[in-house]
């Protein structure tokens, strides 16, 4: 019986014993695990804060409460520093989790101190956004007034980057500002951003007037730059675009002006920034377009009005006529020479010589009239054609002296003469019974070739 009752107790015990080294076993993994995790554990935190400084007499640019942000204060908890921004807040990151004496400095300003004590994991707020406990004062100041001139307000004005509760007015006043330099800047819609240096002394009161730039106009470009006009009457547009000192548009203000170098070959007609130049006569003229003191380049406009060809039409009395003709550069062009209204015996005899550029038309042939006979020529001399002729019959009007073929030039271009060279003409005609033609009796009508 004592021998089974042993067995049994063996029997169970180890099953209790593998058991307890299991569960101890695992108790101890988890206990492991436990401590592995508190040693992760941070052990910094962080401080944040606001600080100000006193603006005596509760002046138009302090807080309600009469304080300004201290902008660009140093703050050191812990071996940790930072500055403070434009609203005076402040963040400390990672300081050592304890208990500390944090400093503040700022040039200009007495040192202060405060105590904060950094939990690990968590942000501590040593000051309270508006809390005004803890203030830094100049240790040397003086006053500071602001005048707005032009314009007498302005959208947005810093002192060292703080920025006022209020800037309604045209002036501000800063009573007690630590003596030194400090930054202003101001700034309005349609203004150049204004900024500027000042020093403040010590028991004196400052005045700064701001006057901002006003946005205006720096460039003028007109297009084109160059037109030619080829009809009386005709006209050539033209556009301004503006650049301006601050805005990025480009349209011109309605107030410029366009002005015609010389009105007496194209006008200018124009409303803000399109503009219309009208030809008057042949020749040059600049368009140009103005704001204020500002000039724009110039678009140079050419007039070239085709002359109209001359013709006996309308001419009462004895009339000589060389009828012009179009031609394409080194090609030919034909030239008839004829007349009207002859004396009332009919012509008889003459002399005619007519002259042209040389440069760019030469003499190629010439055919003569079919009652003509030629008595003596000359094309030997650049330029001319000379022919002293008679008539087998006396020749009425309408009839045909001769026509000349000319050579344009390769390269010419426009509208040139083909003129009388009536010193040498007008004292020889002569009507078919001899009698002489006078040289107030004579018309004589040049011609136009155009090469194009």
């Amino acid at each position: 019986m004592l021998k089974r009752t042993m067995l049994l107790s063996t029997f169970i015990a180890i099953p209790l014993l593998a058991f307890a080294m299991l569960f101890n076993g695992c108790g101890g993994r988890k206990s492991g695990g436990l401590s592995n995790a508190n040693l992760q554990t941070s052990t910094t935190g962080s401080v944040s804060g606001y600080l100000y400084t006193r603006i005596s007499g509760r002046s138009a640019e302090a807080t309600a409460s009469g304080y300004l942000p201290l902008v660009a204060a140093t703050v050191t908890c812990g071996g940790v520093s930072g500055a403070t921004n434009s609203e005076g807040a402040y963040t400390l990151s990672n300081v050592p989790a304890g208990q500390y004496t944090c400093t503040i400095t700022k040039t200009g300003y007495g040192d202060q101190t405060f105590t904060v004590t950094v939990v690990a994991g968590q942000t501590t707020v040593a000051q309270a956004e508006g809390q005004t406990s803890l203030v830094l004062t100049p240790t040397a100041s003086g006053g500071l007034v602001v005048n707005f001139v032009s314009p007498t307000s302005v959208d947005t004005f810093t002192l060292d980057g703080a920025v006022p509760a209020s800037i309604t007015g045209a002036s501000l006043s800063y009573t007690t500002v630590a003596a030194g330099s400090h930054t202003i800047t101001a700034g309005k819609s349609g203004y150049l951003d204004y900024a500027t240096t000042t020093t403040v002394t010590a028991g004196a009161t400052t005045t700064v007037n701001i006057t901002l730039t006003a946005d205006s106009v720096t460039a003028i470009t007109l297009v084109p730059t160059a037109s030619t006009i080829s009809s009386s009457g005709g006209t050539t547009a033209i556009t301004a675009s503006c650049t301006y000192l601050v805005s990025a548009s480009t349209t011109c203000p309605s107030s410029m002006t366009w002005t015609s170098s010389n009105t007496s070959v194209a006008t200018v007609n124009a409303t803000g920034a399109s503009g219309t130049a009208t030809a008057v006569a042949n020749g040059s003229t600049n368009i140009t377009a103005q704001v204020g003191t500002v000039m724009s380049n110039a678009t140079a406009i050419t007039v070239s009005i085709a002359a109209a060809e001359p013709s006996c039409s309308g001419v009462t009395g004895f009339c000589v006529d060389i009828v012009g003709a179009s031609a394409s550069a080194g090609g030919t062009v034909d030239l008839v020479i004829s007349m009207a209204n002859p004396p009332a015996a009919g012509l008889g005899a003459g002399v005619i010589t007519v002259t042209w550029d040389s440069t760019k038309l030469t003499y190629s042939s010439r055919t003569l009239g079919s009652n003509v006979t030629s008595q003596a020529e000359t094309t030997a001399t650049a330029g001319q054609y000379k022919l002293s002729f008679t008539t087998a019959s006396a020749m009425t009007s309408g009839q045909t002296l001769a026509t000349l073929t000319l050579s344009a030039a390769q390269g010419a271009t426009g509208q040139l003469a083909v003129q009388w060279d009536q010193a040498q003409a007008n004292t020889n005609f002569t009507d078919y019974n001899l009698n002489l033609v006078t040289q107030t009796g004579i018309t004589f009508k040049d011609a136009y070739v155009t090469i194009q």
